[in-house]
């Protein structure tokens, strides 16, 4: 009896996404190194990488992308900036979306199609800017400083048993 595990499978293809300027274009390696990285750290094949520049016809940049490459499992983008701006990135999402191609974003997260061009505040949800106050504390036994400052806990009064 064979395992599924152990079963020879094709990586999933994948084309890279880049959106250069012409100013740019030297980027285009150290990004399709970047690429070729996640794509290989995940066994996606990376097939091709797509560049659009100013020459590009923004609007038949997805289309022409998905029609070329029918069994495309994803497109790879090194951030989502590179998909594009405002209503164009939405569109983009939503063409995707609808042909069945997943968005894989090497720096940042792609999250949920409806909250396109979101931006993140940096603290987890619930909780309010500003610092906590917190009574008398006293230094973490070998405590690491992190930019400058030491983390802290609270002082626990000994236990004695009678």
């Amino acid at each position: 009896m064979n395992l599924t595990e152990q079963l020879p499978v094709a990586p999933p293809p994948v084309a890279g996404l880049l959106r250069l300027s012409a100013a740019a274009q030297a980027r285009f390696g150290a990004l399709s190194a970047v690429l070729a990285d996640f794509c290989t750290r995940r066994e996606l094949h990376l097939t091709k990488v797509f560049t659009e520049d100013s020459d590009t016809d923004p609007d038949r940049v997805i289309p022409d992308l998905i029609a070329a490459h029918p069994n495309l499992y994803g497109i790879v983008l090194p951030s989502l900036a590179h998909l594009g701006t405002g209503s164009r990135r939405r569109d983009r999402r939503r063409q995707l979306t609808e042909a069945g191609i997943q968005l894989l974003v090497v720096r940042g997260s792609a999250g949920p199609p409806g909250r396109a061009g979101t931006r993140a505040t940096g603290r987890r949800p619930g909780t309010l800017p500003g610092r906590r106050h917190r009574g008398q504390v006293a230094p973490r036994l070998g405590g690491a400083a992190v930019d400058g400052e030491r983390y802290w806990r609270r002082l626990v009064p000994a236990r004695v048993d009678p």
